[in-house]
């Protein structure tokens, strides 16, 4: 581990230091050393760095590219980085082609949040267990993803549904991410004389902006509502009914569709 001194008013937490100790870690084993010490941390740091200062990425990680060891990393640092790379791929005015196309593979497809971690969530939300909201819920998830997972269900009157529900501790995750993220931003700035055109204190600003509202699930809601009033003419645009009395910022119900992925081409033609 790592020992950080004067960080900032983040650093003073220690949430905020274990998490930035991680995030080194991680950078040293993918064989960022090099970044790290441009960006001048190792002047926050106690001697454990000058062992590590000069340490390549581990073997086999050493025969493959630099820009698929950023992917690698930023897939273990988990949610925060995932987004933050997706974001990045779209940005041929940041990085390099090569870096584009391998930060475009990053999924946010992770574990699912155990069962008990769910129904907790409608506890809190809704002051009663989900099974006694929603008959028939299957504890299994649909699907997981950094910020939420979702789940099959059915209401009272039989409809059946898929339930997003928030991941317990992912906001507090993401806001302290963000916030190493700022600092981060603000040393490349002041070191890396090739990016500070760019702004990256900016890019940070309207990256956590955009996440917040991902965060909070009552924006996405609004947004199916304003979608399907927009379309409600068109018979070829089929918009999933939303049951607003079952959802919140971190529980969003919406009408069971069985579909398929538009990559899937035999059953698309």
């Amino acid at each position: 581990m790592f020992s950080l001194r004067k960080l900032g008013a983040f650093g003073r937490t220690y949430r905020h230091l274990q998490r930035y100790n991680r995030i080194l870690q991680v950078l040293l084993k993918y064989g960022f050393s090099d970044l790290i010490h441009r960006l001048h941390i190792d002047e926050y740091l106690e001697s454990g760095w000058q062992r590590l200062k000069g340490s390549q990425p581990e073997e086999p990680l050493a025969r493959i590219s630099r820009p698929e060891r950023l992917r690698l990393a930023f897939q273990e640092l988990g949610p925060t980085f995932i987004k933050l790379g997706q974001l990045l791929s779209s940005r041929p005015d940041l990085l390099p082609p090569a870096y584009l196309e391998e930060l475009s593979r990053l999924q946010d497809k992770i574990p699912p949040v155990a069962w008990e971690e769910i129904d907790a969530v409608f506890r809190r939300e809704f002051g009663a267990p989900a099974e006694d909201i929603f008959p028939g819920f299957e504890h299994e998830a649909m699907a997981a993803a950094s910020i939420g997972q979702v789940h099959r269900a059915r209401l009272e009157g039989g409809q059946e549904v898929v339930i997003k529900v928030r991941r317990p501790g992912i906001s507090q995750l993401i806001s302290v991410d963000l916030e190493i993220f700022g600092h981060i931003a603000s040393l490349m700035e002041q070191y890396l004389e090739e990016v500070r055109g760019h702004s990256p204190s900016a890019v940070v600003e309207e990256f956590a902006a955009s996440l917040h509202r991902e965060l909070d699930f009552s924006i996405e809601l609004t947004n199916i509502q304003r979608f399907a009033l927009n379309f409600q003419d068109n018979r070829t645009i089929h918009v999933p009914v939303v049951y607003p009395e079952f959802c919140s910022s971190r529980v969003l119900v919406m009408a069971y569709i069985a579909g398929f992925k538009p990559s899937d081409i035999p059953r698309l033609q």
